[in-house]
This record gives structure tokens, sequence and C-alpha cells, in this order.
């Protein structure tokens, strides 16, 4: 079985040896760049040299972010300065969302819901008008987080707030109360 620090410096190599072919690489097209005049060959080999550069270049950003995640223990967020441990309670917790709206999570196998289950969901969603409903299944269904969803439905993240909390208002009251039809005389 491998430890953590085994697979964090297995990541360490990877990383030096990538660089290293970079670093060729990027020797190979300063040479080819000082080539006054250029063959075909001369011209493949260039735009080759590009493409792995670029390839290397993705692959070593993906190996820095895996080795950051294995000795941090966490995923770095964007514009993030300072570690997850320093931050407000709020945002520490925020990755977890409202845990008590998840009573559906189960560590049970897969299964097919019953039609007794998929009229309640049906009946809760009925319950949320057509952008609670966008706004929330992009949230919560896609995991999307709320600035992508914003960017998305050309809204502001302000607003993506509040529709996500009368949705989830409103799915608490179904679930508490369940659905009120209106009595018809």
């Amino acid at each position: 079985m491998k430890y953590t620090y085994d697979i964090a410096s297995e990541y360490r190599e990877d990383l030096k040896r990538l660089n290293k072919e970079k670093f060729a690489r990027d020797r190979e097209r300063a040479f080819l760049k000082e080539v006054e005049d250029l063959s075909n060959d001369g011209i493949e080999r260039m735009s080759e040299v590009e493409a792995e550069i670029s390839l290397i270049s993705g692959m070593i950003s993906s190996t820095e972010y895996a080795l950051f995640w294995i000795e941090s223990g966490h995923e770095r967020m964007a514009g993030e300065k300072r570690p997850i441990t320093n931050q407000s309670k709020k945002k520490r917790t925020q990755l977890w969302g409202n845990i008590e709206h998840s009573n559906y999570l189960s560590y049970e196998a897969p299964r097919e819901l019953t039609r007794e289950e998929l009229e309640l969901i049906d009946d809760m969603m009925r319950a949320l008008s057509e952008r609670e409903r966008e706004v929330y299944l992009s949230v919560y269904g896609k995991c999307n987080t709320q600035e992508q969803t914003a960017e998305y439905l050309g809204i502001q993240t302000g607003t993506v707030k509040k529709y996500l909390d009368r949705a989830r208002a409103k799915i608490d009251r179904e679930l508490k109360y369940g659905s009120q039809g209106s009595l018809v005389i």
C-alpha cells in the first residue's frame, strides 16, 4: 500500500521529468526561431514543438495541482490567498452547503426511484418558479458554483443566492407540509 508521502514523491519526480522535457523543447524552439530560412520540414517541426510545449505545460500544471492537493489536503480555489484552515467559518463550511437539505443522501448502492418518489420530486419542483428551478438544478443538480450559475444565466451572484434561498424555503415547506392544493368550490 502506498502512503501519501510515497505518492507525493512520485509526483515530484514526474514534475522534474516534465520540467526537463519542457526545457529541452524550449531550447529547440529557440534554436528553430534563430534559423532565418526554415524549410517546410523546419516549419512543421516548429509547429510540432509548439504543440508539445503546450501539452507538457498542461501536464505540469495538472501535476502541480495534484501535488498541492496531496500535500495540503484541500482543493485550491480560484483567487484563494490563504489556506482553508485560516478562512472564515462561512467559507470553510460553504463546501457542504446546507446538509440538512440533503436527507436523500445515503450510502446505499444506486437504485431506481419509485413512482411515488418521482412524483414527490416533481411536486417539489413544481412549487418553484422557473428561474428558481433553473438555479436550484444548476447548483445542486449539476454541481455548478453560484458564480458559474450567475455567469451562465446572466444574473448577479447575489441574485442566484436569493433564488437558492427561496427555493430551499419552498422545498422545506413542501417537505414539512406537503402539497397544499387550493380548494375548488
